[in-house]
């Protein structure tokens, strides 16, 4: 296991590559296990490429390949949250639907709060059925900006 920490535009990160895929991708590095080695690979150099073209709004799509993790159900939250698209929101309803589970959304918030692929896995994107952001592991403000900015994207390529 290996990882590199890099700055951004929305703070510190660090990412954990394992196996030939990334692992985690967080700010909290109490996620990072401590036998991980500080080393340079040439996925983690894409990976941190890749986060720094998505917040500078220039990737809408990230190919780095990846492992899901954490139990059963959430696996299957984080599966069916890949469906949504950059630039779309869905709510915490709608994926319990989508993973036929109709009165899970509380425990979709819970699995969507241990998400170790921030980013990869875009959990920001889910919203409460009331239209407010609900919670996001970085805080409501950062979550804002990451749909602020995937918004501004859109409009960026719908106008050009």
């Amino acid at each position: 296991m290996y990882y590199q920490i890099f700055h951004t535009l929305m703070g510190d990160f660090f990412a954990l590559e394992s196996k030939g895929k990334i692992t985690i991708l967080h700010q909290n590095l109490s996620l990072l296990p401590p036998n991980a080695k500080l080393c340079t690979t040439a996925l983690l150099e894409k990976c941190i490429n890749e986060v720094d073209c998505y917040l500078r709004g220039e990737l809408k799509e990230f190919s780095l390949p990846f492992a899901l993790s954490g139990s059963k159900f959430e696996r299957e939250v984080y599966q069916a949250l890949l469906s949504v698209r950059y630039g779309k929101i869905t709510t915490y309803q709608s994926l319990a639907l989508a993973i036929n589970s109709p009165h899970s959304c509380r425990a979709i918030g819970n699995a969507l709060a241990k998400n170790p692929l921030l980013l990869l896995i875009p959990c920001h994107r889910v919203i409460c059925k009331n239209g407010k952001l609900g919670g996001y592991v970085l805080g409501e403000e950062k979550k804002r900006e990451l749909l602020e900015l995937e918004k501004n994207y859109n409009l960026k390529m719908s106008i050009s």
